[in-house]
């Protein structure tokens, strides 16, 4: 597991390095506050910061019990469902469109990490249904931008 953390840190910092260099070829545009380059440069620079985090803590690791390793391999499983779950919602995002496919998507989500029915499931179809209907509306009539 510290191999892997490692690793994967490793692959992170030189990746988004990559892309954020790349972020100083989008041009600005005319009368922005921000830019264009804003946003992909902050999230790029957390996602460095963080790998860095990470790869100072798997250094500092000693070996992992059999009990972590029990809830390590519980994590990859979830990892692998999600990751599933997420190739389905971009197979149906063109299909079904932006908002039916992140209700969907969502409310799986949701289920699965949550992983019992009752009384807080409502919430979670809930939250499910508001927020894609909300950012479609925010990214439409704010940002001026087309969603799938």
């Amino acid at each position: 597991m510290r191999k892997a953390d490692i690793a994967t840190s490793l692959t992170m910092i030189c990746v988004s390095g990559f892309f954020l260099i790349q972020t100083t070829k989008i041009k600005d545009a005319s009368g922005a506050i921000l830019g264009p380059r804003f946003f992909p440069y902050v999230v790029l620079t957390g996602i460095i910061l963080l790998s860095l985090l990470v790869l100072f803590y798997s250094c500092r690791k000693e070996k992992i019990s059999s009990e972590e390793a029990t809830l390590a391999f519980q994590g990859k499983a979830k990892v692998l469902v999600t990751l599933l779950i997420a190739f389905i919602y971009v197979a149906l995002l063109e299909k079904l469109g932006f908002v039916f496919a992140s209700v969907l998507f969502m409310g799986a989500l949701g289920l699965f990490f949550y992983g019992k029915f009752d009384k807080k499931v409502l919430n979670i179809f809930l939250f499910s249904a508001v927020a894609p209907v909300a950012l479609f509306f925010l990214f439409t009539k704010f940002f001026h931008t087309l969603l799938p």
